[in-house]
């Protein structure tokens, strides 16, 4: 089997096993404290302290972040982003210059469908109602990004053991266990176990010398955003909108520095190309790397073996690749879900 756009994933592409090296990373880090003390420096709700990459690199010292290997580290921030909303929020699309609107935010992306007909203006006028209801639900929780708030609506796994594990624990450390204590601990920390896909950008300001990261995730097919929108065009739209920003302001634009998706970017086959679009958006130097396959790719021999009728063949190699792949890919979130 061949990626769809060979090219562009062998040529600018590093793959990534997303399983045993960053797991075993992160649950390190959960087990030392270090994990906790990052978590602890996340502001409040709308309100990012600006965590950079210094951050992580002076806060997660063994082992140590900063010397990880760029897509490893990319790997490590996508996986906290997902494990705890806290600091999703922090790293979220709009959080890293507030002044900057997020132009995947439900009052700034374009109405999808075409209002010219009686079925497109009607779904229009709908999907125009349901996200200024998103904004409201969103502004009133504090939340930039669509993605993060997603994230916040996700509940609580085997909440009983989760309980249970916390009394053994107040217990444990001589303090009283209340109602409350659950919420307090598990609401801002919650992880994300959908089937979203999250993105970690690497950006460097050459004003300040700072590498930042902005992390966040697809939004969802439905009828606030038809065919959703894809990870990469959503975390990168944002990069644009920053630097053009930045060169109106006179100040040099953000450098991309890397790219990491926890699975790799689409083809033209699912109509969307994340593929494509990175192509014409980032330079060629700059590494995307991803940790899970995406694309179900072309059969070896294809043209021989629809030439010889065999389409049934063909058809259930590639159904055979995508479920395999996304397997994987609930493999992965299964063993976050287990940190």
């Amino acid at each position: 089997m061949l990626p769809w756009c060979w090219w562009f994933s062998f040529a600018r592409t590093v793959t990534l096993a997303s399983g045993t090296p960053q797991i075993s990373v992160q649950l390190t880090w959960g087990n030392n404290g270090q994990l906790r003390d990052l978590l602890q420096q996340c502001g409040k709700p709308g309100q990012p302290q600006g965590i950079s990459k210094q951050t992580l690199t002076d806060t997660l010292r063994d082992p140590s972040f900063d010397e990880l290997s760029r897509g490893q580290q990319t790997a490590a921030v996508a996986a906290i982003t997902r494990l705890s909303l806290r600091f999703h929020r922090e790293l979220e699309v709009g959080a890293l210059d507030p002044s900057v609107p997020n132009p995947n935010h439900p009052d700034n992306r374009p109405l999808d469908h075409d209002p010219s007909t009686t079925e497109g203006k009607e779904k229009q006028e709908r999907q125009n109602e349901f996200r200024q209801k998103l904004s409201q639900k969103m502004n009133a929780t504090g939340h930039r990004s669509a993605g993060s708030f997603y994230h916040q609506q996700q509940s609580i796994p085997d909440r009983n053991d989760v309980r249970r594990d916390l009394k053994s624990a107040f217990a444990d450390e001589g303090r009283k266990y209340t109602a409350n204590a659950f919420k307090e601990l598990t609401g801002e920390n919650k992880g994300d176990w959908s089937n979203r896909n999250y993105v970690v950008v690497e950006v460097h300001d050459p004003e300040t010398g700072a590498a930042h990261y902005i992390s966040d995730s697809s939004l969802p097919m439905g009828i606030e955003w038809a065919s959703g929108v894809h990870s990469e065009p959503h975390v990168m739209d944002y990069v644009n909108a920053i630097n053009e920003q930045r060169v109106k302001d006179g100040k040099a634009p953000l450098k991309t520095k890397s790219l990491y998706t926890e699975r790799e970017p689409c083809g033209p086959a699912s109509g969307n190309d994340c593929s494509s679009y990175l192509a014409k958006t980032l330079d060629k130097k700059v590494p995307i790397f991803y940790g899970t396959g995406f694309r179900r790719g072309r059969v070896e021999n294809e043209a021989e073996l629809r030439a010889e009728g065999l389409g049934d063949q063909i058809r259930q190699a590639k159904d055979d690749a995508r479920e395999a792949f996304t397997a994987e890919g609930e493999a992965y979130v299964d063993r976050l879900k287990g940190l």
